[in-house]
């Protein structure tokens, strides 16, 4: 599992969890400060923290140095952006929690499922405006269905240019760490895009 101080690289491979150190029941976690050159790819990659130290920092240091960040374009020009920091969490999970996760990806309320489906039916028509007060409405009762609903609702508000809302809640719904896997990696894509057009209107 990993968590980051700023969700906001396109591709983000995990690191591997060193064999000695899940044999052994071993957990830690790794920050990391490195800068971004011009291309999108992360430099200077040096150590901040560790717990255990000498345990888990390769990992760390050679998964981030696999990353691809968005451009910071400042006056046409692409910048280096120095000073960045990531935090690695190694943690391991055993196989009920597991289970448990996977089960969770299920949405049972046919009340929400019919608010989900109509939902959807307004944005394949493109009835954007009719879609966000149907999603408005929907009631999660679990945190995966919460975590659900705040995606749809930003990738709704993306969609209607509502940049500052849009990276309000699909930032919620990364944070919660609950999205199926294909679902996580595409709404981290989707707020590095949205995160840099912001900062670059801001620029």
């Amino acid at each position: 599992m990993v968590t980051t101080e700023q969700e906001y690289s396109v591709n983000t491979p995990q690191p591997e969890y060193p064999v000695e150190a899940a044999q052994k029941g071993m957990e830690g976690y790794v920050k990391l400060r490195f800068d971004i050159d011009e291309h999108g790819q992360p430099q200077q990659i040096r150590v901040l923290e560790s717990s255990p130290a000498n345990i888990f920092e390769q990992s760390a240091v050679t998964a981030l140095s696999k990353w691809h960040f968005p451009k910071k374009i400042v006056n046409n020009l692409a910048v280096i952006q120095q000073n960045q920091t990531i935090k690695f969490d190694f943690e391991l999970r055993d196989s009920s929690k597991s289970k448990i996760r996977k089960n969770d990806h299920i949405i049972k309320d046919p009340v929400l499922v019919e608010g989900i489906k109509k939902t959807f039916n307004f944005v394949t028509n493109n009835n954007l405006e009719q879609a966000l007060s149907t999603a408005r409405t929907l009631k999660p009762t679990t945190p995966y269905e919460q975590a659900f609903v705040d995606r749809i609702l930003g990738l709704i508000y993306a969609d209607s240019g509502d940049t500052q809302n849009a990276i309000n809640y699909l930032t919620k719904a990364v944070e919660s760490q609950l999205l199926a896997k294909d679902s996580q990696t595409d709404t981290i894509k989707r707020l590095a895009v949205l995160k840099s057009k912001s900062s670059n209107l801001s620029q």
